[in-house]
């Protein structure tokens, strides 16, 4: 045929090849959010280069386990409860006593960057089956994801992300099944409240609906923040608090001769700042 009478070809679907961004903003595909933000990074030989993170977000993920949620409400625990209270999620899980307990993506990270045996054996809960322990991806679902707000915190945000989550299951729940955060930071079980959400302490949860496993749980502190801290240790924090002084090279050294002191090399797990010998 002569080229005037060829039929034009057909419009190819835009991807991620062939519709870059151009600076901060949002692209959307059946199914899918893309949100893409550029900057200019240097490197240490000193050029400059224009670097593109973009982050995708679906409104088909998974919200619920392959068999459907037992019976009795859902719990969204929060990294607070991940860390500190593992021992009382493995052994409650593995008994049967503790069911449909949410893990959110962001809990998983968070775990995941402040004690990897935390987060391996929090990542065996929730592989096992028929322990009722499901990850849900809220940080790529396009109802859940939230984005850094101006002069908040990554803590603030990765709570208030996980109060989202929340208030999205509670309205999301077909049954009536209810869904309650539990949470031992203060400041967050507050928020939560005023949002209208269910929320409760992890050993007020544990007292209503599994009294008999209330020897399993870790210690309660007077009132915790974001960071596991109790109300105890803030209130000797400021002007008032001070560290006792270093020993000085002499008292050390004198230590050392006696047996007292051993000298040594600090050496810190690499992954858990709670962990090292000498």
């Amino acid at each position: 045929r002569d080229k005037q009478d060829r039929a034009p070809p057909l419009p190819r679907a835009p991807t991620s090849r062939h519709r870059p961004h151009r600076g901060r903003g949002r692209a959307a595909t059946a199914g899918m959010e893309r949100i893409g933000k550029v900057f200019m990074k240097k490197t240490r030989k000193g050029k400059v280069r224009r670097v593109l993170r973009e982050h995708y977000l679906r409104d088909d993920l998974p919200a619920a386990p392959d068999g459907g949620w037992a019976d009795g409400p859902c719990v969204v625990i929060d990294t607070n409860v991940a860390l500190h209270q593992i021992d009382f999620l493995d052994t409650t899980s593995q008994s049967g006593a503790l069911k449909n307990v949410i893990v959110l993506q962001t809990v998983l990270d968070e775990v995941k960057h402040r004690s990897i045996p935390v987060f391996n054996r929090l990542s065996t809960l929730v592989r096992a089956s028929g322990r009722r322990f499901h990850a849900f991806a809220n940080e790529h679902h396009a109802d859940t994801h939230v984005s850094k707000e101006k002069d908040e915190s990554p803590n603030d945000r990765n709570d208030r992300a996980i109060r989202v989550a929340t208030a999205w299951y509670g309205r999301s729940m077909e049954d009536g099944r209810g869904v309650s955060l539990i949470t031992n930071d203060r400041d967050c079980k507050a928020k939560a409240v005023k949002d209208g959400l269910r929320c409760q302490t992890v050993h007020e949860f544990v007292k209503a609906n599994m009294p008999d496993s209330q020897d399993l749980l870790a210690a309660e502190a007077n009132g915790e923040d974001a960071e596991g801290m109790s109300s105890e240790y803030h209130s000797i924090k400021g002007e008032k608090f001070r560290y006792p002084e270093h020993m000085t090279p002499e008292q050390l050294d004198k230590g050392v001769r006696l047996g007292e002191l051993i000298r040594g090399t600090l050496h810190v797990d690499r992954n858990s700042n709670l962990e090292a010998f000498v």
